[in-house]
């Protein structure tokens, strides 16, 4: 084995052939996903989380599919030329491209076109190496463009694919996608500066705005850093004039990409305006909690979901690549030059500092709270840094050595002894691959080859364990996280075959109506993948007068106001939003409310039987009012007298409008109560009208 590993590491350093490197790639991608994936995929398990990977990802991923085939018929066939672009399906109604933003701008997507609704679940969980594998090549052709050797590029690429970062694809998969984008909008940014082509920064960076407001919004904060730092180091002579030039083009490019992103990025722009999240004010610490900079450190050599939804680290090699870059002899190094080296330390340090500072985290996220989702970024310097010390690395035998070996036994006593009471398994799992490692390439015993087939070696098993049932990320503190996904190719039964809310359909009632429910599981957004109608509704880009209408009426179930789920069993809001149908689990009366006093249908449902309820007491679609209420008037009433009010008259702005005011009466009584302590003191008492 040893000898045909010899063989083909020569065949393969020895020839610049981009098909060689091609199949290379593919097969080490391959055997890493793999390790990756083999604890999920042998339990039947996919990258689907059963919270925003069923009730988001999946919905919008399939829902996406549905609207284009559509759209494509209309085109096609039909030859209308209909676009669709508001669907009651979704919430109390929604514009279809603006709920759908998170999916449509991602063009791998487009994959949901070629498969329907029930296999869109193994589409999408294929879509998660399908956007890995694609950002690997991307690096891949970024190193090679800043002529980096083939060994290095392979390794470096692999680091930056498999690191922290990717333990989103269990969570949130379509965050993967800047993983795509930064090698791309990098390489681009250095081609400009190279006075080459500038044709890829434009399309990188329209592929950021078709993407979102704030994928952009991070990559250009990202990019004045980058450039800042990357102006310095050019060979050219330095000058106001200069700087202010490759500020101009620069901007004008980044202009054209934006005109080109525009048909998703200006709606998404409005939108959060739009939105009452937008100016909320937080109050924020100058410096993270404690936990945050321990999880940090801890987190580097392993992986770690540091907080702020900061999800990194790497891989024992990329230790070794930091610590000689910090390193004496930069004139001596091989894989880079000393402009570049030095280059590398500085935009390592200013993002390490970004990473400590929650003033920083809340600038990219627009000023909401701290937010690091752009520690892609951070993870694409250190794998850069892997790409350009790794030939440093392989070479330590010839007193070359003495960075790593201090910051590998530095970083080991800090792990092992200063932060022993928060040291985690995979924390001391990844400085034993370090400590490992650094004697297998500082020593002598080693050849070149075996160096080389150590590093590959040392990443497969940091993969393997950091990732799997090895008291990894997915089974910490006594959780599994194999639990907590759906099972590969379910999403489409979850929602739609076991949800008990689908019993509705079998009405087969065709006018306008929705369905609200009490006990059963609520799965939001599924009404958009059942083709039904249902107050239910989970999406970032929201319409902020429905959240003022819900807290308005003390609906707000949950702190996230762009989510809800039904009306609380409330017999005027159902009536008042068409609820013809309740679903209720059988012989649940109590949990009914009035007037839906007729059982329809009873089914059967996850193993337990269920009841739709009807009742005539419902709106259309369409109804008007005769009187109506003024503003300030509603506004200063309290959620029941609101609720009350709604049924006697329209809220206007103004009360210049020509209907007679509403002339509010309100029914209600105060029941009696008393509170005990649990050996019957009385605590507190009321009642009365």
């Amino acid at each position: 084995m040893r000898a045909h590993f010899k063989a083909w590491l020569e065949a393969f350093e020895g020839t610049t052939s981009k098909r060689s490197y091609f199949a290379a790639y593919t097969i080490v991608f391959l055997i890493l996903f793999f390790a990756m994936s083999f604890s999920f995929l042998f339990a039947g398990k996919g990258f689907i989380w059963n919270v925003d990977g069923l009730e988001q990802q999946y919905v919008f991923f399939a829902y996406e599919g549905e609207w284009l085939r559509e759209l494509l018929y209309n085109i096609f066939v039909a030859r209308t030329g209909v676009v669709p672009v508001w669907s009651l399906e979704i919430g109390y109604g929604a514009d279809v491209i603006m709920t759908l933003l998170p999916s449509l701008g991602d063009p791998l997507n487009l994959l949901s076109v070629l498969v329907p609704m029930e296999y869109a679940d193994l589409a999408l969980n294929a879509s998660v190496p399908l956007h890995l594998y694609l950002a690997g090549l991307a690096f891949s052709g970024f190193c090679f463009y800043r002529a980096k050797d083939r060994f290095s590029v392979l390794v470096s690429s692999m680091v930056y694919v498999f690191s922290g970062y990717t333990l989103l694809a269990f969570s949130q998969i379509f965050m993967l996608y800047p993983l795509l984008l930064g090698p791309l909008v990098v390489w681009g940014i250095e081609k400009v500066l190279a006075r080459e082509s500038p044709l890829l920064f434009i399309g990188a960076m329209a592929l950021c705005f078709l993407k979102s407001v704030t994928t952009a919004y991070a990559v250009c904060l990202l990019l004045v850093v980058y450039c800042l730092v990357r102006y310095a180091f050019l060979p050219e002579r330095k000058h106001v004039g200069g700087f202010l030039k490759w500020l101009m083009k620069i901007c004008g490019l980044i202009l054209v990409a934006a005109m080109i992103g525009a048909v998703l990025f200006v709606p998404g722009v409005l939108t959060i305006l739009g939105e009452g999240r937008l100016g909320l004010d937080r109050p924020e610490a100058l410096l993270y909690p404690i936990g945050y900079y321990v999880k940090l450190v801890l987190g580097f050599g392993s992986l770690s979901d540091v907080g702020a939804d900061c999800s990194y680290g790497f891989a024992a090699v990329a230790l070794l690549a930091v610590f000689l870059l910090f390193g004496k002899g930069a004139a001596k190094t091989r894989g880079s030059s000393v402009a570049e080296r030095r280059f590398l330390r500085v935009i390592f340090i200013v993002l390490t500092v970004f990473l400590c500072l929650p003033l920083i985290g809340k600038v990219f996220n627009g000023f909401a709270y701290p937010n690091n989702r752009w520690v892609w970024a951070y993870v694409l310097c250190v794998a850069y840094i892997v790409a350009a010390m790794l030939p440093d690395c392989l070479n330590m035998e010839k007193g070359r050595s003495a960075a790593a070996v201090k910051g590998s036994v530095a970083y080991a006593f800090v792990v092992a002894f200063v932060l022993f009471p928060f040291t985690t398994k995979e924390a001391l799992f990844g400085v034993a691959m370090l400590l490992v490692l650094l004697v297998a390439l500082a020593g002598t015993f080693c050849t070149l080859t075996g160096k080389k087939a150590a590093v590959l070696l040392s990443l497969l098993a940091c993969v393997c364990f950091f990732y799997n049932g090895y008291g990894s990320q997915f089974v910490a503190s006594g959780g599994n996280r194999v639990a907590g996904q759906v099972g590969l190719g379910r999403s489409h039964d979850v929602l739609v075959e076991n949800n008990p809310t689908t019993l509705v359909s079998r009405t087969g009632d065709d006018s306008f109506w929705r369905y609200d429910s009490a006990e059963v599981v609520q799965y939001l957004n599924s009404n958009m993948v059942q083709r039904l109608k249902s107050p239910l509704f989970y999406d970032s880009y929201y319409n902020d007068l429905v959240d003022e209408y819900h807290t308005g009426l003390g609906l707000a179930a949950s702190s996230i106001n762009f989510m809800y789920a039904g009306l609380d069993s409330r017999t005027p809001l159902e009536a008042l939003a068409g609820v013809k149908y309740f679903v209720t689990p059988d012989e649940s009366d109590d949990l009914i409310p009035p007037l839906f006093d007729t059982t329809v249908f009873e089914g059967e449902a996850e193993g337990s039987i269920f009841r739709v309820s009807q009742t005539d007491s419902y709106l259309p679609l369409v109804f008007t009012y005769d009187k109506v209420i003024d503003r300030t008037v509603y506004d200063e009433l309290d959620p029941s007298r609101k609720q009350q009010a709604l049924l006697q008259g329209a809220v206007v702005e103004s009360s210049s409008s020509p209907l007679e005011d509403a002339n509010l009466v309100f029914t209600e009584e105060r029941l009696g109560f008393k509170l005990e302590s649990l050996d019957g003191t009385p605590i507190v008492a009321g009642g009365g009208k």
